[in-house]
């Protein structure tokens, strides 16, 4: 047999996303800096339809909201009825829509397989199955804890979302926060190795980018969310951080527009 190489193609991410509108912008450095208030004013009615809708192309160039919606749920059926079929011996896609809206819902929580199992009345096995195909065919990712003890990994659950952010608009209705949370954790994969940190006693950080930086989300920053998150990273034993905001702070400025991570 002969070679072949193998491409994986995700979404527009936010730059590709302009480009296809023909909008000009420049790469900022957004991991120092201060929030740019000239290119917030300019891109954020942008950012926030690539929050609300996602990156697949056709979604992007759609011109209405009913359009895009759409072509976000034949998207959708054309997975469950077309692709699953095709790439695996699943008997019940009614239970696959279920589980995958459920996840949906779920955006940016840990994965727990048996509270799944009972909510959708699947073994944990097929839940855990059904989960694996999902990550398999960029439905969803999945992400493990940020620690120095790999025993410490291995007890804690993964945490999940979904390649695009439009499709779990579909599937559910998420909070602000959660389709932020899940459009800045896809921005941030395109650049590298995303992991997540937590405590036992319940504090986390959102995301731990290629093991140097701690970064959290924030819809709108205030001093006190950069305060935390210096603290909780000098505990993981990460030495920088980036407060990342999705809107204008009134007054704070020692953050990052989401939308200026390109």
């Amino acid at each position: 047999s002969g070679r072949k190489k193998l491409f994986e193609l995700f979404p527009l991410d936010f730059g590709e996303f302009l480009t296809f509108k023909e909008i000009r912008y420049s790469p900022l450095g957004w991991k120092e800096g201060e929030f740019n208030n000239l290119e917030y004013n300019r891109l954020s009615t942008y950012y926030e339809e690539y929050i609300r809708f996602g990156g697949f192309p056709q979604v992007v160039l759609a011109q209405s909201e009913a359009e895009k919606r759409d072509i976000l749920s034949d998207i959708m059926s054309s997975y469950v009825n077309i692709d699953i079929r095709s790439l695996a011996d699943f008997s019940d896609e009614r239970n696959l829509y279920s589980l995958a809206k459920l996840l949906a819902g779920r955006v940016g929580s840990r994965v727990e397989y048996s509270k799944l199992s009972r909510l959708t009345g699947l073994s944990r096995p097929t839940v855990t199955n059904y989960i694996q195909f999902f990550e398999k065919t960029y439905l969803i990712r999945t992400i493990g804890v940020y620690t120095k003890s790999i025993d410490r990994e291995i007890v804690k659950s993964r945490k999940l979302y979904f390649c695009d952010t439009g499709l779990a608009n579909t599937l559910a209705e998420l909070s602000g926060g959660s389709q932020f949370e899940n459009t800045l954790f896809n921005q941030l994969a395109r650049i590298g190795q995303v992991r997540y940190y937590a405590l036992k006693t319940g504090q986390e950080i959102d995301f731990i980018l290629d093991e140097v930086l701690a970064v959290e989300a924030k819809e709108t920053p205030v001093e006190a969310d950069l305060s935390y998150i210096e603290r909780i990273a000098a505990t993981a034993k990460v030495q920088k951080v980036r407060l990342v905001g999705r809107h204008q702070s009134p007054k704070f400025t020692n953050y990052s527009w989401a939308g200026s991570i390109i």
